[in-house]
């Protein structure tokens, strides 16, 4: 496969040239510097995208529930007005007498 001294077959003895890596491409120094800058640089960008996207997703769950549970109160206090209004409309009515306009034997009828 090569020669004694790690020489790929072919090569002048002044000539240092490395072995291939079976086919395997070797990069330079700067491909695989740049390599290692992305690595280094990614993995906490993931990690710090990870935590924010958790926690805000649990702070919007509980804005969103607060706000649902603050709408159901409103709407179940109008709710309860509306009723007391209409049973104290009920009783006014019951209690008084009619107008002289609603009287079975009057000529105008409403």
């Amino acid at each position: 496969m090569g020669e004694p001294g790690g020489l790929a077959a072919g090569t002048a003895p002044g000539e240092r040239r490395p072995l291939p890596l079976g086919g395997a491409w070797r990069a330079t120094i700067a491909t695989r510097l740049v390599w290692w800058f992305l690595c280094i640089a990614l993995v906490p960008l993931a990690l710090v995208t990870y935590l924010l996207s958790a926690t805000s997703e649990e702070s919007l769950r509980k804005a969103v529930t607060n706000h649902v549970r603050a709408v159901a109160e409103a709407k179940a206090n109008q709710i309860e007005t509306y009723a007391r209004e209409r049973r104290r409309s009920y009783t006014f009515r019951r209690g008084r007498r009619r107008p002289w306009w609603a009287t079975p034997g009057s000529p105008i009828r409403r």
